[in-house]
């Protein structure tokens, strides 16, 4: 891999210089001066505020108990299947990637996830609580996790 003598130049930092010179030309200086009196204490009162009481937050609290029932139902390199009553969730898929560290098979069609039903491509599938009931509850299966609308589905 050659890499070139093109010299990167940071966008950001780069923005931020701009913008700044452009407020000193439209702001008069005692103004600036003024103001950072204040904002650089309101702003270390925050940073403190925020690292005493950080803020809870969950992320992907429906998700990550299915990603884990994933994690523990297929081997390192097993895919299983992905439907959501045809909706391309990609929000979910992206979090069930990372916290169950598998790779899926994603299906937004009927007639794919259909096919792929009719001749199953994997053991393991993650469906809406709909889909399971219409497509799945008259099957052999062992309903690994349900958290929110989603259910993991082992086919036996």
């Amino acid at each position: 891999m050659e890499v070139s003598n093109v010299a990167f130049f940071p966008a950001y930092p780069a923005f931020s210089l701009f913008a700044t010179a452009g407020l000193m030309r439209l702001i008069p200086r005692e103004r600036v001066e003024a103001g950072l009196r204040w904002i650089a204490p309101a702003a270390l009162a925050a940073s403190l505020g925020i690292a005493t009481f950080p803020p809870v937050s969950m992320h992907a609290e429906e998700v990550r108990p299915i990603a884990e029932a994933v994690r523990g139902v297929t081997k390192d390199g097993e895919r299983f299947a992905f439907y959501d009553a045809g909706q391309p969730r990609f929000d979910e898929t992206g979090q069930i990637q990372w916290y169950g560290d598998r790779t899926m098979w994603i299906l937004t069609d009927s007639a794919a996830f259909e096919h792929a039903l009719a001749e199953p491509i994997s053991k393991v599938w993650i469906v809406d609580v709909a889909t399971y009931a219409q497509h799945f509850a008259s099957k052999p299966n062992m309903i690994v996790a349900r958290s929110g609308h989603l259910l993991c589905v082992r086919l036996t």
